[in-house]
């Protein structure tokens, strides 16, 4: 029983770090070649990645909502791979608005 625990465990470690790296990936992609990215609505930055996600045989969350999530979950890993800040920002109702800011150097 341990080893299948141990044998599917890995696996679901593996998995969640593709992942992982495919949003980094697909949001690195995204910068490439700009300063900033934003302010944009979730939704809207949603929709541009899985547009450049499918164009690279690269999976995203399946919704835009497991998506913020996983922008919330990855914030640290995003900036730090990326060298960016992360300026995450609430409005009425369920609006989220997602910038990025190339870091500069000091």
């Amino acid at each position: 029983m341990d080893r299948i625990v141990e044998i599917f465990g890995g696996r679901t470690k593996a998995v969640r770090r593709r992942r992982r790296e495919a949003l980094v990936r697909v949001l690195g992609t995204l910068l490439e070649g700009q300063e900033d990215l934003g302010p944009c609505r979730v939704r809207e930055l949603y929709s541009r990645l899985a547009a450049i996600a499918d164009a690279h045989g690269l999976g995203l969350p399946k919704t835009v909502e497991w998506f913020g999530r996983k922008l919330t979950a990855l914030k640290g890993v995003i900036e730090t791979e990326l060298q960016v800040v992360v300026i995450d920002r609430h409005g009425h109702g369920d609006k989220r608005w997602i910038a990025l800011q190339k870091k500069t150097a000091q």
